[in-house]
């Protein structure tokens, strides 16, 4: 099928076809799962593309300078990695492509690339146990798994066919997609690692608050104790002699929420997405970045099925069973929609590299902890 021009992007793509289990690497069992890793750990990868032909030293210069042209412009310029034997599609954003020799003049690229092929980064000649090389490197960023469907909106960049319908066996081809598809894209970017929350004052010399990755969630601990703030008798606006400065505390602690409310907003997206449900990822709500806090929950989401779920974040830099305050509005926000409510508690936060442990309890939060009435004190 044809597209009209009008429709498609001017950016000019990337569309990978890619293989899980490389021949030459037998004992990995995922070629994109080592990919995802190294992005987890630093935050971007690079992606060497194989070939059999050691002619090949890299793609046209002309198609190198005009991606390059594009990523200076500041066009979100992306890359996509399709699997036909699992119906696997991945995107990532492009932000760097280098030559094979590339690696022998700047060695620091080779941490960014998978281990598994280090001894192929930089190689420019075959040997006998060699079955391809690498001709050319892809830097990227927030590379994530999308809906298959999605490539139902890549056209090849000179004959307007849909992707898949592009004879041949080239491994990369070059493409534009549906505005519609690259708005959404762009617009349902699951949040970086990238990210970073500076405190407005100095907190601790200024520290930084990294959003990561949920790891795998953990099972919520036996009904433990929590602190109750008394919205009436709290002493919020008050000044209260002390040698603490509740103010940095209290600015501290709301960015650390902060952090741990845009983990589990990527985390309930990602899950959606992978479930094949992008129509309800592109609804799931930061609320309380939106309209406030008061509403007794802290993000809209949705279940795979369609049920509405209201999660509320709470989130520490300490272990596991570590008590913590919860407001009058969110216990009663519980107890009025106990099947619809989830507490999320995000724990051993680590601020430098933004990842985070979880467990969730849904339901009401009186009959899921211990509550102990107490007075919130802030400056």
């Amino acid at each position: 099928m044809l597209v009209q021009s009008n429709s498609l992007t001017s950016t000019k793509h990337l569309f990978l076809k890619f293989q899980e289990k490389n021949p030459d690497f037998k004992r990995v069992a995922s070629t994109m799962y080592e990919h995802l890793n190294v992005y987890l750990e630093k935050e971007k990868v690079i992606w060497g593309q194989f070939s059999k032909n050691v002619k090949l030293k890299g793609i046209s210069a002309s198609e190198q300078s005009s991606l390059h042209n594009q990523i200076n412009k500041g066009e979100t310029t992306l890359v996509f990695f399709y699997n036909r034997q699992k119906s696997l599609l991945y995107v990532g954003q492009l932000i760097g492509i280098f030559d094979r020799e590339e690696p022998l003049i700047n060695p620091s690229l080779k941490k960014y690339v998978p281990e598994y092929y280090h001894s192929r980064v930089g190689k420019l000649e075959k040997t006998r146990d060699d079955d391809s090389l690498i001709y050319v490197y892809f830097a990227l960023k927030d590379l994530k798994k999308i809906d298959i469907d999605g490539v139902k909106n890549i056209y090849h960049h000179k004959t307007g066919q849909e992707i898949l319908d592009v004879g041949g066996i080239n491994s990369l081809l070059y493409a534009y997609l549906e505005k519609s598809f690259y708005d959404r894209l762009l617009v349902n970017t699951i949040q970086s690692p990238v990210e970073v929350m500076k405190l407005e004052e100095g907190t601790e010399e200024n520290i930084d608050f990294n959003v990561g990755k949920l790891l795998e969630e953990v099972q919520a601990p036996p009904k433990s104790e929590i602190g109750m703030v008394d919205e009436h008798n709290s002493s919020k606006g008050k000044k209260i002699p002390s040698k603490r400065d509740y103010l940095k505390l209290q600015k501290k602690n709301t960015k650390i929420g902060h952090a741990g409310e845009l983990l589990v907003l990527a985390n309930e997206k990602m899950t959606l997405i992978e479930a094949g449900r992008q129509d309800l990822a592109d609804l799931v709500k930061h609320v309380s970045a939106t309209d406030g806090d008061g509403l007794g929950y802290d993000i809209k989401s949705f279940t795979e099925s369609g049920e509405e779920k209201y999660i509320e974040v709470k989130t520490t830099m300490s272990g596991i069973n570590t008590a913590f305050f919860i407001e009058e509005s969110e216990v009663r926000f519980s107890r009025e929609n106990e099947d619809t409510f989830y507490l999320v508690r995000v724990f051993n936060y680590d601020r430098v590299t933004g990842n985070a442990q979880f467990y969730t309890k849904k339901g009401n939060v009186e009959q899921n902890f211990s509550l102990k009435a107490k007075t919130y004190l802030a400056k």
